[in-house]
């Protein structure tokens, strides 16, 4: 990460909130930052069978919003896993 992006990151407030199912527990994190004008955000869900970690929901989604900011991409696309595999996008 250049030292440019980094000390832009560190001085934007960081908004972080929980995905939460129709019982109210959570499966998954959202992080937001706005950085140069453009908001980058980051996301982490979790399968129905996995355990849902707060720690690791936010380590995954800070870091994921941290590539968005750098390469201004989005290289995690949502994927509806139940779909053929011919039919991912």
């Amino acid at each position: 990460m250049t030292k440019k992006i980094d000390q832009k990151l560190q001085k934007e407030k960081v908004y972080f909130y929980y995905l939460r199912d129709e019982k109210n527990q959570p499966f998954g994190g959202v992080c937001l930052k706005k950085v140069d004008g453009v908001w980058c955000r980051g996301m982490s869900l979790c399968s129905a069978k996995d355990r849902f970690d707060r720690n690791a929901a936010k380590g995954q989604s800070y870091s994921r919003l941290i590539k968005a900011a750098t390469t201004r991409k989005d290289d995690f696309p949502i994927r509806n896993l139940n779909e053929p595999p011919n039919k991912l996008t």
